[in-house]
């Protein structure tokens, strides 16, 4: 009897707004771990159409051990927001549609916060269906509404409706899995006091990631900054970075060596590049989009990795790009609220350096200070940052926390 059971693989159910072959980075992290799930269990996704999140020519050539459930969604504009309001709720409600119809009792399903409608929408199927549901933390919703400037107001009529929805909501879930003590100390205020919360952190990609030569590194000859102590910045230039008050610094700096640069695009990109022509300002370079397989390139086109956020969104996210750029061996200068996540693991690690947005003077003095002996300091913490992607956040260790999970 124990060996039939032993054969019956579980049932787990991945629900995705996105999904391979998209390549931004909830795909990616989805698409991994269905992979590992898959291993000793019977996987199902349902995700949206190919394409979905942004145009491809690729398609699903990968022969993966599970099985997708593509949701078709009527092409609406992308760069509307109404248009993308209702894309993502037709989409919801098509997952929605699917899920009840599909899932069973005692299944498994897994959800990420991506879309944020489709977090009351299985709960409900949990309560109709009495299945298990783990729900990934990535944006805790609505409260991620007020940093990004959707909401005004935590006082706001509809704000406080939708937050007690989404709070039972979170409530129905057997699990919910954060990103980090932050995140934590934030879901447990609109939980259960006996809710299950676990840690699971983002992982780094130390296999396609390495440290590699600074002064050959392509982004580097390109722009001429080899003789620079160059901090770099990879991903979105968004209003939830906490970038206008880097910006702010950086218009003050006057230590010659010292150089930025920005790798992405983003809603700030063109008042950035605006600010420095009017400025004049000489240590700021704007790469635009470069691919994400071109990580391990942009990465080490850097001494320090640049990683900042607003203090406003204090266990509502946590910057997934930092155990990347300790993946390629460089230390991270964090700006932001000094309780979240990346500083605490900055700080215990000693591999970078953390300043909060109250300290304009000090951030200030350490790059007008810095000189050549710093480059040294930094490849040493750069060192430390590798050391710690490999033995704590690699992604076969993350990925095995998530397995584990599966068959419990």
């Amino acid at each position: 009897m124990n060996k039939v059971k032993a054969l019956i693989r579980n049932k787990v159910w991945i629900v995705s707004e996105i999904f391979h072959p998209e390549e931004v980075s909830t795909a990616y992290i989805m698409t991994c771990i269905a992979e590992k799930a898959a291993e000793n269990c019977d996987v199902h996704v349902i995700c949206g159409p190919v394409g979905y999140d942004k145009l491809t020519t690729n398609s699903d050539s990968n022969k993966f051990e599970f099985t997708i459930h593509r949701v078709a969604t009527p092409n609406f504009s992308k760069n509307s927001i109404v248009g993308r309001l209702f894309r993502l709720m037709i989409l919801s409600l098509g997952m929605f549609y699917k899920g009840v119809s599909s899932i069973k009792k005692d299944e498994t399903v897994f959800i990420v916060t991506n879309p944020a409608f489709i977090i009351p929408l299985y709960a409900l199927i949990k309560r109709l269906k009495h299945n298990k549901l783990i729900i990934l933390v990535h944006d805790v919703f609505p409260e991620n509404l007020i940093p990004a400037k959707i909401i005004n107001s935590s006082q706001n009529i509809f704000y406080k409706t939708v937050k007690r929805i989404f709070d039972w909501s979170y409530k129905q879930a057997n699990l919910l899995i954060v990103l980090g003590a932050d995140m934590y100390d934030v879901m447990r205020t609109k939980t259960k006091p006996d809710q299950s919360i676990e840690i699971i952190e983002n992982w780094a990609n130390i296999e396609d990631i390495k440290p590699d030569e600074f002064s050959t590194n392509p982004v580097i000859q390109k722009y001429d900054l080899v003789d620079k102590v160059v901090f770099t910045f990879a991903g979105n230039l968004g209003r939830v970075q906490g970038l206008e008050f880097l910006f702010n610094i950086i218009k003050k700096v006057t230590n010659t060596r010292v150089h930025f640069l920005f790798i992405g695009g983003g809603a700030l990109l063109d008042f950035f590049q605006a600010e420095v022509q009017r400025n004049g300002i000489n240590s700021v370079t704007f790469t635009g989009h470069m691919d994400r397989r071109e990580q391990n390139v942009f990465l080490n086109a850097a001494h320090f990795g640049l990683v900042t956020l607003s203090s406003e969104l204090y266990g509502l996210g946590v910057p997934s790009k930092s155990y990347n750029i300790m993946a390629s061996g460089k230390p991270i200068l964090f700006i932001g609220n000094k309780q979240t996540e990346i500083a605490r693991m900055v700080v215990k690690e000693s591999c970078g350096y953390v300043f909060n947005e109250k300290e304009e003077t000090e951030l200030l003095n350490f790059f007008n200070n810095l000189n050549s002996s710093h480059i040294s300091l930094a490849a040493s913490m750069g060192q430390k940052a590798r050391r710690v992607a490999e033995l704590k956040y690699s992604k076969s260790h993350i990925l095995e926390k998530f397995k584990k999970l599966f068959n419990e």
